[in-house]
C-alpha cells in the first residue's frame, strides 16, 4: 500500500499545481438521450482512460479528479422526473451507452450520493457491463419503502407521545397546506417536549425509531457513549434545527461554540420538513402511501436500537414507564400501506444486493440517512453471495453527504485500485483510506472505524 500512497501523492502534487490555476481538459463531449436527460464529459489533456461519472456532481471533487488524470462525467435528470430511481438509473445507463460510443473510456466508475446513491446502487447491480466500479455516498440503499417506514416509526412515536390529543396527519397528504400543518405541529411538539425531563426522554425514543443521529455539533467531538444528555440535545437539533440561507431557529447549543458559517444544514427546512415533503412526492408517484406500521412491536424494535441504553437511562431519570409508552405505540400502530404503492417501490425504488461490480460505500457517522442503511444493504449483498464486491467505510462528519474533497477523491482512487488489482486487500481499512486521503493534499479527511447498528424498519425482515 505504501507504493500506492506514493504514486497517488506524486500525482496529487502535480494536480495541486493544476488546481491552483484551473484544471485544463482537452475535450468536452455532451449528449441528450431519449426523454431529455443530458450528460457531459470533460476529458483532461493527460487522460488515464478512466471516466468517473457523477449523479450529483461536486465541482471541487471533479476538479481534483481531472487534475489526477480522470475524465469527469455529469448527468442531468430529465425534466419532471422527480424521485423515480429506476427511471434515473435507466437514463444514466442510456447515457453511458451514448458516452461509450463517443468517448470510449477504458474504465467507468460511477458515483452517486443520497437519492442518486440509490440510483448508483441500481447501476452497480445492472448486468449490462457499462460500469466497472462504484462509489456510493450516504446512499438511500434501503430503498424508498424502508426509508419511509423508518420515517413513519419516528413520526408515529412523536405524534403519540409528544402530541397526545392532537391529530397529526402522517401519510396520504393531498396538498402543501397539509404538509406544512403537519411540520408545524411536529416541530412545536418537539420544542415543547425539550423543556422537561419527560419530554427529553421521549424525544430520545422518537430519535431511536426515526434514526436521528446523536452528534450535531461539528466543533466538538461526538458525545461519549454514556453522555445521554448531549446525545438527546443532538437528536433534538437534528429534528428541529433550521439552517437555510443563514436562518437558524431553535438550536440548543448545549454550551458548544457556534461554528463559522452556522450549524450544519441537513436538508432544506430541517429534517421534519424533509420527512413530510419527500413523503408527499413519493406518494404522488407511487399512487398512495408506501409505508405501514400495523402489527409493529415497538418494544421489540427498541430492544435492537443502537441508542436503547440512552432511552432507558433518560426514562428512568424522568420517572417514566418505558414499557407503558412502548405499549401505547404498538396499540396505536394502525397505518397501512397501499398495495399498489408497495408494488411501485418494489419495481422502481428498491436495491436487490446482487452487485455486479466492486462498490465502496462511504457515509458520515452523523447523517440522517443512517449508517444503519448500510447494515441492511450488506445483508442483502451477503444473501446474494456478493460480499466480496462490497466495502463500507465511514467518516467522522456531521450532516447529510458531507464529504470533504479528500475523502471523496480517496474513495474513487480506492475503487480504481480495486478494479485494476482485482482485490481490496486492506485498502478500505480506515487507516488506509485516511493515509491515502492525506497524501492527496486536498485538505482535511476523517475516516474512522465505525460499526452501525441494525436497520429496524424493514417490515418483511426482522432486524
Amino acid at each position: 500500500m505504501k507504493n500506492v500512497y506514493r504514486r497517488f501523492a506524486a500525482a496529487a502534487a502535480m494536480g495541486a499545481a493544476l488546481l491552483g490555476a484551473s484544471a485544463a481538459w482537452a475535450q468536452t463531449h455532451e449528449g441528450t438521450v431519449a426523454g431529455g436527460a443530458k450528460w457531459s464529459v470533460e476529458v483532461p489533456d493527460t487522460w488515464n482512460g478512466v471516466l468517473v461519472t457523477f449523479g450529483n456532481p461536486n465541482r471541487e471533487v471533479g476538479a481534483a479528479l481531472q487534475a489526477l488524470g480522470f475524465a469527469v462525467g455529469r448527468f442531468t435528470a430529465r425534466p419532471g422526473i422527480g424521485l423515480r430511481p429506476r427511471e434515473w438509473a435507466n437514463d444514466q445507463l442510456a447515457s453511458l451507452r451514448d458516452i461509450r460510443t463517443r468517448v470510449a473510456p477504458r474504465t467507468v466508475i460511477s458515483v452517486g450520493y443520497s437519492g442518486p446513491g440509490l440510483v448508483n446502487t441500481m447501476l452497480s447491480e445492472d448486468a449490462g457491463g457499462l460500469t466497472q466500479g462504484a462509489v456510493t455516498g450516504c446512499a438511500l440503499s434501503v430503498g424508498l419503502r424502508n426509508l419511509f417506514n423508518a420515517h413513519l416509526d419516528g413520526a408515529h412515536a412523536l405524534s403519540v407521545l409528544l402530541a397526545p390529543g392532537e391529530t397529526i396527519k402522517l401519510v396520504d397528504f393531498t396538498d402543501a397546506l397539509e404538509i406544512n400543518r403537519t411540520v408545524a405541529q411536529m416541530r412545536a411538539a418537539v420544542m415543547r417536549a425539550q423543556q422537561t425531563p419527560e419530554g427529553r426522554a421521549r424525544i430520545a425514543l422518537v430519535g431511536a425509531f426515526g434514526l436521528m443521529p446523536t452528534w450535531f455539533d461539528p466543533g466538538a467531538a461526538p458525545p461519549g457513549a454514556d453522555d445521554f444528555d448531549a446525545q438527546e440535545i443532538a437528536q433534538y437539533n437534528h429534528l428541529t434545527a433550521l439552517n437555510v440561507n443563514g436562518i437558524e431557529s431553535a438550536v440548543v447549543e448545549g454550551g458548544a461554540q457556534r461554528p463559522e458559517g452556522g450549524w450544519p444544514a441537513v436538508t432544506a427546512g430541517g429534517n421534519l420538513s424533509f420527512i413530510a415533503h419527500s413523503r408527499f412526492d413519493i406518494e404522488r408517484l407511487a399512487g398512495g402511501n408506501t409505508s405501514s406500521n400495523v402489527g409493529v412491536d415497538y418494544a421489540r424494535l427498541l430492544a435492537q436500537a443502537p441508542t436503547r441504553r440512552q432511552v432507558e437511562a433518560l426514562y428512568a431519570r424522568a420517572g417514566l414507564d418505558l414499557a407503558a409508552d412502548l405499549r401505547r405505540l404498538s396499540e396505536a400502530a394502525n397505518i397501512s400501506a397501499a398495495p399498489g404503492a408497495i408494488a411501485w417501490t418494489a419495481q422502481n425504488a428498491t436495491a436487490s444486493g446482487r452487485l455486479r461490480v466492486p462498490m465502496l460505500s462511504i457515509r458520515p457517522i452523523s447523517d440522517i440517512a443512517g449508517p444503519q442503511y448500510d447494515t441492511w444493504y450488506a445483508a442483502r449483498v451477503r444473501e446474494a453471495g456478493k460480499s466480496g464486491l462490497l466495502r463500507q467505510a465511514y467518516v467522522q462528519e456531521v450532516g447529510h453527504c458531507r464529504f470533504t474533497p479528500a475523502e471523496a477523491t480517496a474513495a474513487v482512487l480506492t475503487v480504481k485500485a480495486r478494479i485494476e488489482s482485482g482485490r481490496w486487500g486492506d485498502s478500505t481499512a480506515p487507516q488506509a483510506l485516511q493515509a491515502l486521503a492525506e497524501s492527496l493534499n486536498l485538505g482535511r479527511a476523517a475516516f474512522v472505524s465505525f460499526t452501525p447498528g441494525p436497520f429496524l424498519s424493514d417490515r418483511d425482515r426482522a432486524p
